[in-house]
């Protein structure tokens, strides 16, 4: 039997969402996402809150686990508009705003790097610009990534440079041990974040981190490429959906400026 919510957004009340019924099995671990709806969670994959830990000149310098906030009932629906109430999960809202959620981003097929650095007797380092969702683990104060790695001889830079890669939760940034070697990946879990970012001195809710090659389906049932790290839109204004593009951040920078001059 259809589960059944009663939701109220966008200045519509007392609408009846009728969604797939979560008490069906669904032993697989994926994620389907929903045509102009949510992403179906399967199969019992946990989900934590992981948020950027900033330097006192608010870079992000790495990611601190936090609280698991997984559901009792499997499976559940992530919010993909932004306009749930109960964000990060979905209550409908979706139906009542006129979300499409077109997709339109490079999911199922591999991509050529944009840029490839080569540290001297270190890793070699590649970016593939269309996945990047500006999370800013990349460019610091003091150095880039680049500096870190192609424009430097220290093993340390070199390790920092690398430390940059395990922290895009997108996958944007990649590294080999040798120019044509394979590429080098970290064992994550098969687990979802919320990631919570850094911006203009505040906290700001950014993309879900999907880890460890959790099989993702399009709305018109074609499988990602299967991917260790990807972030997936949940603020419902990525020009790359079903892929975070890092608009949230730009839009949520806008806001805090804005209520900051107010304020002034």
């Amino acid at each position: 039997m259809a589960d059944e919510t009663r939701a109220s957004a966008c200045g519509h009340s007392g609408l009846i969402i009728k969604f797939m019924d979560p008490d069906l099995p669904s032993p697989q671990k994926r994620i389907v996402i929903q045509k102009a709806g949510p992403y179906r969670v399967e199969g019992g994959i946990p989900l934590f809150v992981y948020r950027q830990e900033m330097s006192p000149y608010g870079e992000p310098l790495a990611w601190n686990p936090g609280e698991e906030i997984t559901p009792a009932r499997h499976p559940y629906l992530l919010c993909r508009c932004g306009h749930s109430k109960t964000f990060p999960f979905c209550d409908g809202s979706h139906t009542a705003c006129g979300f499409t959620g077109i997709e339109t981003g490079p999911t199922a097929r591999a991509l050529e790097p944009t840029l490839v650095l080569q540290a001297p007797d270190g890793p070699t380092i590649r970016k593939f610009q269309p996945l990047c969702m500006v999370a800013g683990f990349c460019i610091l104060r003091d150095a880039g990534i680049d500096d870190l790695s192609e424009f430097s001889d220290n093993p340390a830079d070199h390790q920092r440079a690398i430390k940059m890669v395990e922290d895009c939760p997108a996958g944007a940034l990649t590294y080999s041990l040798t120019p044509e070697g394979p590429d080098v990946e970290q064992d994550l879990p098969m687990q979802i974040a919320l990631t919570q970012e850094g911006c203009e001195g505040e906290m700001i809710n950014g993309p879900f981190w999907v880890m460890g090659g959790i099989p993702i389906f399009r709305s018109d049932q074609v499988p990602f490429l299967p991917r260790n790290r990807v972030t997936l839109c949940n603020c419902g204004r990525s020009s790359i959906m079903p892929l975070c593009d890092g608009t949230h951040r730009s839009h949520a920078e806008a806001q805090i400026k804005k209520r900051k001059r107010g304020q002034a």
